[in-house]
């Protein structure tokens, strides 16, 4: 390793510290952008990348969707092969030496950045009432198609145990009620395809991306589900008091369909006797409270077990009020 890839790698550090925070040391976004963006400009397609995913969720910067793109221009003709993957996939090219990130024109790659039509990447299709109270919408071809198997992709080998919250202690556990497994898509593992699923949530339901949860892939195997709960976070219970301070209450859930190759495995709402499954990109949308803002019991709600194949969705819990950092 050279002495400057030496130099990067001990900065690409300091600018995560920067943008997490640590022990007695306040996370500062602004900072870690700055010096992402400097780290770039010296070289760094890693920086580039992370400056990226910051420029257009707007951490640490204006919110700017243009320069984003740009960031992950610059990491592309810097040799990343996941910024070239990613542009190809943000454009729509199939062909097997773009998709790959092979290419390594970087003319070519100017050429796909400028192909990305962002207002009609970024703008869903209108949705459908599937049932007026509680709320409950349904957005056909959400996720295109080629988009939905990269979140696919992009959570193979991060999966997990999913947990629920304990309301005796408020912990985060395992439990026999959700058996799926998930990938969250933390700041530090997103790319500029789950941020363009989160703008178009944002999009669906008014509610701003800085109010989002990082989104989580979810895979149910055969036989394993989340029984039936509820997504809001609830008041009455004491140990949820300081995450509905400091976090808010979580007001919609997005439920997104990234495959159809499984038997079963439909999301239900027993009270309402109602029951959906979706096709590869459409997205479920609920609202976990009423319109004056008290969590609505009526929306329980349960991932059912596939009976064949494996099911994937990409879930996404949207707040009423800004998310730390995460």
């Amino acid at each position: 390793m050279s002495g400057a890839a030496r130099s990067h790698a001990a900065e690409l550090v300091e600018a995560e510290t920067l943008l997490l925070g640590a022990e007695q040391r306040a996370a500062d976004p602004g900072a870690s952008y700055r010096l992402y963006a400097r780290l770039a400009a010296e070289g760094s397609a890693q920086a580039a990348l992370n400056a990226g995913v910051l420029s257009a969720q707007g951490i640490g910067c204006v919110s700017d969707w243009g320069a984003g793109l740009d960031w992950l221009l610059h990491a592309a003709c810097l040799g990343a092969r996941p910024a070239r993957r990613q542009l190809a996939a943000l454009a729509g090219r199939s062909e097997p030496r773009i998709a790959s990130g092979e290419a390594s024109s970087e003319a070519l790659w100017r050429n796909i950045r400028s192909e990305i039509n962002l207002e009609a990447l970024l703008t869903p299709p209108a949705a459908d009432v599937l049932n007026e109270s509680p709320a409950i919408h349904v957005v056909r071809g959400f996720a295109p198609p080629h988009l939905a198997s990269w979140l696919i992709k992009a959570a193979q080998g991060r999966l997990q145990a999913g947990l629920v919250h304990d309301s005796k202690t408020g912990a985060a556990t395992q439990h026999t009620m959700r058996t799926a497994e998930t990938a969250s898509m933390n700041i530090l593992a997103k790319d500029m395809v789950v941020l363009v699923m989160q703008e178009r949530a944002a999009r669906a339901t008014c509610v701003p991306v800085a109010n989002h949860e990082p989104p989580n892939v979810i895979s149910y195997q055969p036989g394993q589900q989340f029984e039936p709960h509820y997504d809001y976070v609830d008041p009455a219970i004491p140990h949820f008091q300081l995450e509905l301070m400091l976090q808010g209450q979580r007001v919609i859930t997005c439920v997104t369909y990234l495959n159809d190759a499984f038997d079963g495995a439909a999301t239900e709402f027993p009270r309402l006797n109602r029951s959906f499954k979706g096709g590869v990109g459409d997205v479920l949308i609920f609202h976990n409270v009423t319109p004056d803002g008290r969590v609505d019991p009526r929306t329980l709600h349960a991932g059912r077990p596939p009976t064949r194949g494996r099911k994937w969705v990409l879930s996404q819990w949207l707040r009423n009020r800004a998310q730390p950092v995460l």
